[in-house]
């Protein structure tokens, strides 16, 4: 006969207590419980045993002891092995079936007026919680209940036979939740008690004035700012904590002093510091500020501020260095609300702390804080979670790869750094934004005016709907900012009364457009000594056509050409912009170069953070490859144009664009070995809304080698007929061929020297690899051209193949480029998958690697390890790749 089962219950809330001891007795369970609880039901009528029964023990220290006790934890969470039972008998202790417990009110408790620590301390419960974490660690044997909402449904599953497991595993993870709940609410109390000001700071409201119980605080140390003046509030943090993070990557992308203005989240304004122009200060309104020119930072914010003055009014500031005089003294006659640096100057200090009636925020921020790599938020009493945005972005390795039109000028490198702050601003827009934002900046890239160079946001469209407005609002803000330039504007004469926002405003009406008759009029009117005549719509015209240099960055695609026409009206030349749309084709530079000669557009493929970059090796010495590469199986890049002496790179390619990095094969050498047979593959490319839904078509043929060569000569990115010399093994080429490409060190000489096999991979991009893994450690080298690669772990790389071939109803192999790879589903679903961020990815887990390549890179990919390749840019992209163990 089958033991008796036995419940433990332990409640402070005794709502539904009586029903769950009647439903229990009727099921035949012995009931043990502690003190009130064993009261209330013995006076219900209903047989019930004290916990002191199988303890031997009583209730001791006015009840803070009643459960803790080894025959009550070693009854719970024994499980079913011989050994537990051995234990068990060997002590006489029987087994707890059932643990029904919820916790003193905490809670409630310290919501009291007045309420004191000690009274506080009395409703930390111990007893209940090691109930509860007891049990529910052992749930594969025992059912706990910690929320009398579930008695109900427990005693109508436990009536039918038995309790099942997955309403064991669910009535853990809500007991687990309860106490993580209930210990979480303790940490705060003391945390808000014992730790304030430097871990808990209290704020004077929420977002309105009625949202009380406002605060910060840092659940793994003191904050990581100090607050040396006035009081924030939760808008300044939002703004302070959101502009810290843009000026201190601007400054370590770019080595300048960086300054933001932020208003409700978003940049107002940004810039860095470099030299300005007497007509530049003007414009700024600081040309009276003693010390600007010596000062790279008041000149950053000088900038920051200046760009769109009537935006800033009542900003929150940000500056990358330690506040000087000069930037306190500008900072000290704006409106603003507060500032965040990582220090000040003692007299710096002095001016700012008397803004306000001495209430102005002052917040020094710790440099070298960085926060979790998980962040979350509630929205709506949910909670959502991601890995915090913390992709580097530096100006050697943000861009996939430029797309210009032939002939087009040298890229200069204002417009660089230009895009790199974009990318920046671009991302502190989007992350402390609404989600769904379509943000988009313009910059004044590089407007050269006595030797200097302006380097600031002059137009900001965030927070629209439609990207075509964020475009409008950015392109008109770019506008109004150039009319600042005009001779007109320059020269307006002021009343001596008249504040510097009033003047703001006046400014923007002139340059924007005039109010054209009643109150409205005459208030704008009454600003000036001699009323400055109104632009016509042909001095709009012609003076807005001399602003050029302009870069323009989006966060989400260019799919469609009015973002671009609206862009270029406002001088826009150079775009960073992502791609995958499927309408890419119409912001593609053989279009772009026929309406906008010159233009330039850099191109990113959209990425999350869940695709990390991969950092090369210290170094590129065997030694340091076996160890933190081939031995440990770990995907490599080695140190940037580590290969660049192999004789192929110099001798099969030649730079046709220096600029840009474009190359073409080296005709006049490669075609003395026009007869050789090489593997082609050959794939035409169809539109969307062309006849053949079922995607590309593809063959494979051996053919000599002067088709190819002649096939590149004329070969451009629109071409819709490709050609792709791929896999084409070395070993079967001509010996000059080989001698060009000799074997390297890393892979002779860091397993036991078999080499499988070299291949060669030619082609005019964009060019495509599928998702894929290799039956042997792969050395993969770019000679020419640029290339992506995306690399996933075994597992994670084999369960989105395995859904992929799963949603075909087929299987199939992946260490090939086998042909349904390379065309119709399969290959728009690998691509998807892999490229263009889709949910099986999602469901995969983990983290994937990405890596940009170049000429004379090279990348190690460990055996098993899933990878995809695509081909970017312009020109020839030429690789080669060793197999070897």
């Amino acid at each position: 006969m089958a033991p008796r089962k036995t419940a433990i219950l332990s409640v402070y809330n005794k709502q539904g207590l009586l029903d769950l001891a009647n439903g229990l007795i009727k099921n035949d369970i012995r009931l043990l419980a502690s003190g009130g609880t064993a009261k209330l039901i013995r006076e219900a009528g209903f047989d019930v045993d004290d916990i002191s029964a199988i303890t031997n023990s009583p209730e001791i220290l006015k009840g803070r002891v009643k459960t803790l006790h080894p025959k009550v934890h070693a009854g719970i969470l024994s499980t079913n092995s011989e050994s537990d039972e051995k234990d068990l008998g060997e002590q006489n202790i029987d087994k707890v079936d059932f643990v029904v417990c919820n916790l003193y009110p905490f809670k409630d408790t310290i919501a009291k007026i007045n309420v004191t620590v000690e009274e506080a301390v009395e409703e930390i419960d111990i007893g209940g919680v090691t109930l509860l974490r007891a049990a529910a660690k052992n749930h594969a044997r025992v059912c706990v209940l910690s929320d009398p909402q579930d008695y109900a449904e427990f005693l109508q599953e436990l009536d039918s036979g038995e309790i099942t497991e997955k309403s064991r595993q669910l009535y853990a993870l809500k007991s687990f939740e309860h106490t993580a709940d209930y210990e979480s609410t303790i940490a705060d109390y003391f945390r808000k008690n014992y730790a304030s000001p430097y871990q808990h700071l209290p704020l004077r409201y929420g977002v309105n004035p009625h949202q009380k119980n406002s605060a910060v605080f840092n659940k793994d140390g003191p904050l990581p700012f100090k607050v040396l003046n006035g009081a924030p509030g939760y808008i300044n943090l939002l703004d302070s904590l959101n502009a810290w993070p843009l000026v201190k990557e601007l400054k370590q992308a770019l080595g300048l002093s960086a300054a933001a203005s932020f208003k409700h989240c978003s940049p107002a304004g940004a810039a860095v510091g470099v030299p300005m122009t007497q007509e530049e200060k003007e414009v700024c309104m600081v040309a009276d500020i003693e010390g600007l020119s010596e000062s790279a930072l008041a000149m950053a914010y000088a900038r920051a501020r200046g760009s769109d003055r009537m935006s800033s009014f009542g900003d929150i500031i940000a500056l990358s260095d330690s506040v000087d005089v000069p930037t306190a003294k500008i900072i000290s006659r704006e409106v603003s609300d507060g500032v965040i640096a990582p220090g000040y100057s003692k007299e710096a200090f002095e001016i700012l702390s008397k803004k306000k009636g001495g209430k102005y925020m002052i917040l020094q921020m710790d440099e070298s804080y960085e926060p979790p790599a998980i962040e979350q938020r509630t929205v709506y009493g949910l909670h959502l979670q991601q890995h915090r945005n913390d992709v580097k972005i530096h100006p050697k390795n943000s861009f996939d790869s430029i797309l210009s039109p032939k002939d087009s000028p040298a890229l200069p490198e204002s417009g660089e750094l230009s895009r790199l702050r974009f990318l920046l601003i671009n991302r502190e827009t989007q992350q402390c934004g609404v989600p769904h934002e379509h943000s988009l900046l313009l910059k004044h890239a590089s407007r050269f005016d006595s030797g200097s160079l302006n380097g600031q946001v002059i137009g900001l469209g965030a927070g629209q709907q439609s990207r075509i407005h964020c475009t409008r609002l950015a392109g008109d803000k770019a506008d109004g900012w150039w009319m600042r330039y005009h001779e007109r504007t320059l020269g307006v004469r002021w009343k001596k009364s008249v504040r510097r926002a009033e003047k703001s405003n006046a400014i923007d009406l002139l340059c924007g457009g005039l109010p054209k008759s009643g109150i409205e009029k005459q208030e704008y009117e009454s600003k000036f000594e001699v009323v400055p005549p109104p632009f016509t719509q042909e001095e709009r015209e012609r003076w807005l056509s001399q602003l050029s240099e302009v870069a323009v960055s989006s966060d989400a695609f260019f799919p469609f050409i009015d973002n671009v026409l609206r862009a270029h009206r406002s001088g826009v030349r150079y775009i960073a912009a992502p791609i995958g749309s499927q309408a890419d084709s119409d912001v593609n530079p053989s279009r772009l170069r026929t309406a906008f000669p010159g233009i330039t557009l850099r191109r990113t493929y959209a990425s999350t953070v869940r695709w990390r970059l991969l950092r090369p090796l210290e170094d590129g010495s065997l030694q340091t490859f076996r160890d933190k590469a081939f031995i440990p199986s770990k995907p490599a890049l080695l140190p940037k144009a580590y290969f660049i002496a192999i004789p192929s790179i110099q001798k099969w390619f030649r730079t046709t664009h220096h600029d840009t990095g474009r190359v073409a094969l080296n005709h006049p050498y490669l075609s003395k070995f026009g007869d050789a047979i090489v593997p082609l593959e050959f794939t035409r490319l169809f539109s969307a809304s062309a006849a053949n839904q079922d995607g590309d078509s593809f063959q494979r043929a051996e053919v000599p080698f002067y088709m190819f060569l002649e096939w590149t000569k004329s070969a451009t990115m629109e071409t819709s007929e490709r050609l792709y010399l791929a896999q084409a093994s070395l070993a079967s080429l001509p010996e000059a061929l080989k001698v060009d490409l000799p074997t390297p060190e890393i892979v002779a000489k860091s397993g036991m020297g078999d080499i499988y096999d070299t291949n060669i991979w030619m082609g005019s991009p964009p060019t495509y690899t599928p998702l894929h893994r290799d039956p042997n450690p792969n050395v993969f080298v770019q000679l020419a051209g640029h290339k992506i690669v995306r690399i996933l772990p075994p597992e994670m790389g084999g369960k989105i193949f395995a859904k992929v071939q799963n949603a075909l109803g087929r299987s199939g192999s992946a260490a090939f480029r086998g042909e349904d790879m390379m065309k119709g589903k399969e290959k728009r679903m690998l691509e998807d998958q892999v490229w263009n961020d889709s949910s099986m990815l999602d469901e995969a887990g983990g983290v994937g690697y990405e890596v940009h390549i170049g000429r004379g890179d090279g990348l190690f990919i460990p055996k098993g390890w899933w990878h995809s390749v695509k081909g970017v840019g312009e020109g020839i992209t030429g690789s080669v790749n060793w197999w070897f163990r």
